[in-house]
């Protein structure tokens, strides 16, 4: 059997700058099934540390927009990143030393 390799780097671009649209009140019925796809692409062994970082710190950003039911679920997301990906966690620890992977700008389009 063989295995196709597949460079999701442009999946992952167009996604990352999509997040911010969830915040549109019209968009909120896609949470869901947003949260479903965003799971399935960033909760995987192999994801780069500084792209699961750039999508933790988009998503907790975009939960201060959404309306308390989709706060929790995307906080949710966050969580099991924060499990699978350790050094997300880092992004809310206030004891620890390491902090994140550099300076955060909400507005670039690419993570």
């Amino acid at each position: 059997h063989g295995v196709i390799d597949v460079d999701l780097s442009e999946y992952h671009t167009i996604m990352y700058k999509t997040l911010w649209n969830l915040c549109v009140p019209r968009n909120l019925a896609c949470l869901p099934l947003a949260l479903e796809c965003l799971s399935k692409m960033l909760l995987v062994n192999d994801l780069p540390k500084d792209r699961a970082t750039a999508f933790a710190k988009r998503l907790l950003m975009v939960s201060l927009y959404l309306p308390p039911y989709g706060a929790l679920a995307v906080l949710h997301l966050f969580n099991q990143m924060a499990q699978k990906h350790r050094h997300v966690k880092h992004l809310i620890d206030f004891e620890t030393t390491q902090g994140g992977l550099g300076v955060y700008s909400f507005d670039l389009e690419d993570p």
